[in-house]
């Protein structure tokens, strides 16, 4: 009996792993309802924020030009040089591709053995908890003064005093900065998007879309990032 409590014991203070498998979960942001589903959504993906008033067209050096409608029919136009025909379309591409990779991302991912991040909450004071590399995912040489803080300790905010945050929904929110334009400022957005074992080290993952903008500018990127825990109420980390 004594051995018995005491494995029940280090179990339950190292953290959440199960006989069965941790299974793999989404939000509301990613549009099925079983991952049986996936491949009939990549065939047949229309981007949401579109309205149907805008169709992506690429073109060639030729000019030959393609309407896109599938995630299939995107992979297979660009493996074959074609590239957005106009300047509305290179923005446009980001909302479909977008789209299109969280559900390969998705399709790939496992169950999960062990989680630590089991009831992570994108907005439970993000510039506390979150990395601040998220901020600088996309900006270069930046990031390396981001890891710095990290190793020193710092938070989001102590990092970035500049920065303040709000929530546009329980799983996204949108964070302000001006460390990067002091006059113009950067907009952050952070989506939650699934949980999994999407870089095969058996402890789940989150994956989160993060979208960067430069107000009064035309840059913008986005990129899809592993988020995760690997002891029990340790820091969150970057997944590989």
């Amino acid at each position: 009996m004594k051995v018995l409590m005491l494995l029940l014991v280090a179990m339950f203070f190292s953290g959440f792993s199960y006989a069965d498998d941790i299974p793999i979960r989404w939000t509301k942001h990613i549009n099925i309802k079983s991952l049986d589903e996936i491949d009939n959504a990549l065939d047949n993906y229309i981007d949401e924020y579109a309205g149907g008033e805008h169709q992506l067209t690429l073109t060639t050096n030729n000019g030959d030009e393609r309407k896109v409608t599938t995630c299939k029919q995107y992979k297979d136009l660009q493996s074959k040089g074609y590239y957005p025909a106009t300047n509305w379309d290179i923005l446009y591409q980001f909302r479909f591709t977008e789209g299109c990779t969280s559900l390969e991302l998705i399709k790939k991912t496992k169950p999960s053995k062990t989680s630590y991040i089991q009831n992570f909450d994108l907005t439970n004071n993000p510039l506390e908890n979150l990395p601040p590399t998220l901020d600088l995912i996309n900006t270069g040489g930046e990031i390396e003064k981001a890891e710095q803080a990290i190793k020193q300790g710092k938070t989001w905010k102590e990092y970035d005093p500049t920065s303040t945050f709000k929530t546009d929904d329980e799983q996204k929110i949108h964070i302000e900065s001006q460390q990067i334009d002091a006059n113009n400022g950067n907009d952050i957005y952070i989506t939650l998007q699934a949980w999994g074992d999407f870089n095969n080290d058996t402890i789940e993952d989150v994956l989160l879309l993060v979208t960067y903008y430069i107000k009064g500018a035309t840059y913008r990127s986005s990129e899809h990032v592993l988020l995760t825990r690997l002891e029990e109420n340790g820091p969150l980390i970057l997944g590989d």
